[in-house]
């Protein structure tokens, strides 16, 4: 019950506690009024039920209150919040009827359909109506045999509106109704009708039309109910309908007509036991947008206020789906209306007048395009472009591009007519041809020349790196400033269209890095094998202090310029360098040692330094 409806910004149990109390304070001023409750204790419990209000007339304020206090929190045991209604009314005469509430069957593993049953048989006086809040379609129906056996009404709402609707019909038909078990048989003669008038209920019908016009508007209408005077529980209520007939109680209230553009208030003043008229009125005009073949969400139309029939650019008024612009009221004025979709667009002028209508359709059917990249790796997904163009009338030889998506799939709608389709990555690209005809729908699949490269490290001629440590930044040779990929692994796949390239191996965090240019031509498969110049050297400690644990121990190295190069509080490190000359110095409880000597491409040693 915390859980919100479509149509509502709040929670079920908080738009009910404001709505619940002041239906009925407005249908059943005189009525013998109760109130239980289930599934009001937190945790599992199937034994949550309770009378908070023992059926008496003359108690609207303490419902009201019972119903501001209630918080639902565990399950919902529905069979029981009825047998503990009917023991409730287990001393009254005269006919009964009980209205449930509820958002989920019962789930306490007992059966509504055998409770239904006996009820009837036993207590034929008691009818039970039904209101069920958004129940799942597997849930739907699940309620009819307890109204059908007790001659109820079964209200099942899919939204909010339609649940404060559903409540408003309910429960103003109460004092009328009789139960199935006590309703008299028909007769053979016919009895005299005496016709009464019949009371108006207290609230609002609204409506909406354009000034000069006596025909209301109808389209893509939200309402806004809010109460403002200080009734208790405050009115809040929003309502999607063309004409709005609520029951609301005595006092003043603003009613709002919003749609795309719009929003128009009015205060009111609604009095006891009348139906208070209010009509709202826009001063300008309608304009209704219909476009052929429009078959999602991706044809857009947009409207601008224009200053001239050529003013392409303007200011943006509105712009949504084709599906939302079947409506949509614009003040008196020049505007421009524009539909497409990506830089494909086609447009119109229109000069809206007060109280006008005008219905706008756009062109033939369109067709339908899905152009898919295939077979393009990680990184060409990243960069790939597929672009629609049109030869240029104006331009003779040049193209005019229309559309573009950085999806490796994407839809387009266009207009009948031949298309330069192109699918571009790295610079390299592929363009076809495709001459398409109205509501056709077609699909084409692009695919650019690349070559799958495979890249492995050595050091020295045949010590084949295969391990971690190693990083691979990849270039095309014209584009320096950012790489277009990156990889740790050993061996990676690099799939590469024609053209040149530059790549950098580096081997751990020091100096073994090695940088190459390379070209890469229209084969299927290739192979590039990096060959650094380094050495792997293992540091060791000396004896004195190896013999001792837990010692710190602080290694520098430095290259043949004495710049440091690497830094390490390991014990026995490791490193691959590339080779020359070095210095390494370790430290340790103040005692210093030093050891110089060189590394050999391919080779690997221990070097252990002397105390100085």
């Amino acid at each position: 019950m915390w859980a919100k409806m479509p149509g509502s910004s709040r929670s079920k149990i908080d738009a009910l506690r404001s709505e619940l109390g002041q239906i009925v304070r407005t249908h059943l001023p005189r009525v013998a009024l109760g109130l239980v409750s289930f599934g009001a204790r937190s945790g599992n419990s199937c034994a949550a039920s309770e009378t908070l209000l023992q059926p008496a007339p003359g108690q609207l304020d303490r419902f009201d209150g019972y119903l501001g206090k209630f918080n639902p929190k565990g399950r919902g045991p529905v069979v029981l919040g009825l047998e503990t209604a009917v023991q409730s009314v287990s001393g009254s005469k005269g006919p009964v009827r009980l209205l449930l509430i509820h958002d989920s069957p019962d789930n306490c593993r007992q059966d509504v359909c055998a409770f239904a049953r006996d009820l009837a048989k036993k207590q034929p006086r008691i009818a039970v109506d039904v209101i069920s809040l958004g129940l799942k379609r597997s849930q739907q129906g699940a309620m009819a045999c307890l109204t059908k056996a007790t001659g109820g009404r079964l209200i099942e709402a899919a939204t909010m509106d339609a649940v404060l609707a559903g409540l408003d019909k309910s429960i103003s038909a109460i004092p009328s109704a009789t139960p199935a078990g006590l309703r008299k048989p028909p007769t053979t003669t016919r009895p005299t009708v005496v016709k009464k008038p019949v009371p108006k209920s207290t609230g609002v019908t609204a409506r909406a039309r354009l000034a000069g016009s006596k025909k209301a508007i109808t389209g893509g209408i939200i309402w806004q109910i809010e109460s403002k005077s200080p009734l208790k529980p405050s009115v809040s209520r929003t309502i999607r309908q063309p004409v709005l007939d609520v029951s609301l109680a005595p006092g003043n209230y603003r009613i709002t007509m919003r749609t795309e553009l719009v929003r128009l208030s009015k205060d009111v003043v609604v009095l006891p036991g009348a139906r208070q008229p209010v009509m709202l009125e826009f001063d300008g005009g309608l304009v209704a947008v219909k476009v052929i073949g429009a078959k999602d969400r991706s044809t857009l139309v947009t409207v601008t206020r224009a200053t001239t029939t050529d003013d392409a650019a303007g200011s943006a008024v509105w712009s949504g789906p084709a599906s939302s612009a079947r409506a949509l009221l614009l003040k008196n004025g020049l505007y421009r209306i524009s539909v497409g979709n990506g830089l494909n667009r086609i447009s119109r002028t229109l000069d809206m007048a007060g109280g006008a209508r005008h219905a706008i359709a756009f062109g033939s059917k369109t067709a339908r395009l899905t152009v898919t990249s295939a077979d393009l790796g990680k990184e060409q997904a990243t960069a790939a472009e597929i672009r629609i163009a049109v030869d240029d009338a104006e331009r003779p030889g040049k193209r005019r591009i229309i559309a573009r998506s950085a999806s490796t799939q994407a839809t387009f709608e266009l207009p009948t007519g031949p298309y330069h389709v192109t699918l571009r990555a790295f610079g390299a690209e592929k363009t076809t041809l495709m001459v398409l005809a109205a509501g056709e729908t077609r699909s084409q699949t692009l695919t650019l020349p690349q070559m799958a490269l495979r890249v492995t490290s050595h050091v020295g001629k045949n010590d084949k790196l295969a391990g971690s440590g190693i990083r691979y930044r990849l270039w095309r040779t014209n584009q320096l400033e950012r790489p277009i990929a990156v990889s740790r692994k050993a061996q990676p796949v690099f799939h590469l269209v024609p053209g040149k390239y530059r790549i950098e191996s580096r081997i751990g965090l020091q100096n073994a890095v090695m940088i190459r240019d390379f070209d890469v031509g229209s084969g299927a498969s290739g192979n590039l094998e990096l060959r650094h110049r380094a050495g792997r050297v293992d540091f060791s400690l000396p004896t004195e202090i190896a013999a001792g644990l837990r010692q710190i121990t602080f290694w520098e190295l430095l290259d043949q310029e004495s710049r440091t190069i690497w830094q390490s509080f390991a014990p026995s490190p490791s490193v691959t360098l590339a080779a020359g000359t070095y210095e390494v110095k370790m430290s340790s409880k103040g005692t210093h040692y030093s050891a110089k000597f060189a590394v050999v491409a391919g080779r690997i040693q221990a070097i252990t330094p002397n105390k100085y």
